[in-house]
């Protein structure tokens, strides 16, 4: 007998076989929706009456298509349950108090994520009309409860919304949580669910966007102007103490309040370093974003890579470092695509609802979205250092176990290579090797010397650099 057939539902398979069945006729009312897009271009042009007409009478079919295959199927699920049957979606149901429409929603979501990638995501206000059978105005409004802050599928995390742009409107959209899909794949093999479980508060690994690592340096190992040193570690203090508690500022700020801090300026000037230092400050692991890792050619898969990154740093109270930020956090103006415009909008939201500790670097602060401005807790400007202070870099750079010969001089060196630290690290390593090679146990002037010159010879100049569209430099 055909499983379509029976009384009863006898396992897993059969329930989602039969589900996704019902599914594909909610896939195809979805594509007679005229919300999504193409190629940047809506699918659905203006209609006439006439083709109108025939539209809303195709959906009016699958509705009642739909409440007709629903009804055989939640029947035959009560029947299976009621004979001692066991599905991990009712399981799942069950645990977080979901209502049928929100089993729906779970149902649908899951369908889209295994079975027609990438378009797994749907708007909040497409959702709705896709799963509300009762094709009125007034079902739609009720059906909004679903997907409120409050409701079960978003407190719990079952459901990640994002803010997206459709051409010049702002809509919400929603996903199913990763954590889900795990969740029930491993009820699949047998896992039970612990009541009360709250996704996304489970600890993300941090390799899957990046890595973790102790901090090597100090805020005394960076060699950088006392009064940059002096505004951080005044907002550090202030920060770490909660000192603003005590006039109820918290109870204030509903979101945006985190610790957020733009370290920008040339390259090799200190900014990763000095990154490493807050977080040693604030006594902390740091979780070093792999940008790499966080793209994704998949739609929405970046989304969630960067949901993953703020995930991971929360769980794992660690300070987030944000190499090269403009790569996500870069003006919408010059998206070229939605795709763009979204990966940026996922990002200020994240930020603004992060309560931690996140640095962004960059090199090209100029390419920073505007949206960010306010969002910054401080915005420091590394600058290239004085001739005081790379004399300071290039004697912090000599390993203790290296012996200096007589004639070194560093305040001659650095009035000689205008290099940033950076630069300066790397012409002190050209000098250790030279050392070694030559088997000599003294690091003289002219070591130091041949490590400047070989690193100066590779240096773009201001006057070397490509100029690159809108960017150029006049």
């Amino acid at each position: 007998m055909s499983p379509y057939k029976k009384r009863i539902i006898e396992n897993d398979e059969e329930y989602i076989t039969q589900y996704f069945k019902i599914c594909k006729l909610f896939d195809k009312k979805r594509a007679l929706i005229d919300f999504y897009e193409e190629g940047g271009k809506k699918v659905a042009e203006k209609e006439n009456s006439e083709s109108e007409g025939k539209r809303e009478k195709e959906i009016a079919a699958i509705n009642n298509v739909i409440k007709k295959e629903e009804g055989l199927f939640w029947d035959k699920v009560d029947k299976s349950i009621k004979d001692g049957k066991q599905f991990v979606v009712e399981k799942l149901a069950e645990n977080y108090l979901l209502e049928l429409f929100e089993k729906r929603a779970v149902l649908f979501l899951l369908y889209l994520e295994i079975c027609s990638m990438p378009k797994n995501m749907c708007l909040q206000k497409e959702l709705v009309i896709i799963l509300s059978c009762e094709d009125s105005a007034i079902n739609r409004m009720k059906n909004l409860k679903y997907f409120a802050d409050t409701s079960a599928l978003i407190k719990n995390g079952i459901l990640i919304k994002e803010i997206r742009r459709i051409f010049s409107n702002v809509a919400e959209g929603c996903f199913l949580s990763g954590e889900v899909v795990i969740l029930l794949s491993s009820m699949l093999s047998g896992a039970g669910i612990r009541k009360g479980l709250v996704l996304g508060k489970t600890a993300v690994p941090s390799a899957e966007v990046g890595y973790e690592k102790m901090p090597q340096y100090s805020l005394e190992d960076v060699k950088l102007k006392a009064d940059i040193k002096d505004r951080v570690t005044f907002l550090l203090s202030s920060y770490s103490e909660n000192s603003l508690e005590k006039f109820g500022v918290q109870r204030m700020l509903k979101s945006g309040n985190g610790l957020v801090l733009l370290f920008y300026g040339p390259p090799g000037t200190g900014k990763s370093m000095f990154a490493e230092a807050v977080a040693s400050y604030l006594n902390k692991k740091i979780l070093m974003v792999d940008f790499s890792k966080i793209t994704s050619r998949w739609y929405g898969n970046t989304d969630k890579n960067i949901v993953k990154i703020f995930e991971s740093a929360k769980m794992n109270n660690l300070v987030i470092c944000m190499d090269e930020a403009d790569s996500l956090l870069y003006n919408r103006v010059y998206a070229a695509q939605e795709h763009d415009i979204r990966i940026v909008n996922v990002m200020l939201q994240e930020i603004e609802r992060y309560k931690q500790e996140l640095i962004l670097t960059t090199n090209m602060d100029i390419l920073l979205d505007p949206a960010l401005e306010r969002r910054v807790t401080l915005k420091v400007k590394f600058e290239l250092p004085d001739e005081d202070i790379r004399a300071q870099i290039w004697q912090s750079h000599i390993p203790d176990k290296v012996i200096v010969g007589p004639d070194v001089d560093f305040h001659a060196l650095a009035k000689q290579f205008k290099l940033s630290g950076g630069y300066i690290r790397n012409a002190v390593f050209h000098a250790l090797r030279r050392l070694s090679v030559e088997k000599r146990n003294i690091l003289t002037m002219e070591d130091l010397l041949f490590g400047a010159r070989l690193e100066t010879e590779g240096l773009f100049t201001q006057d070397d650099k490509p100029q690159i569209g809108f960017f150029a430099h006049a």
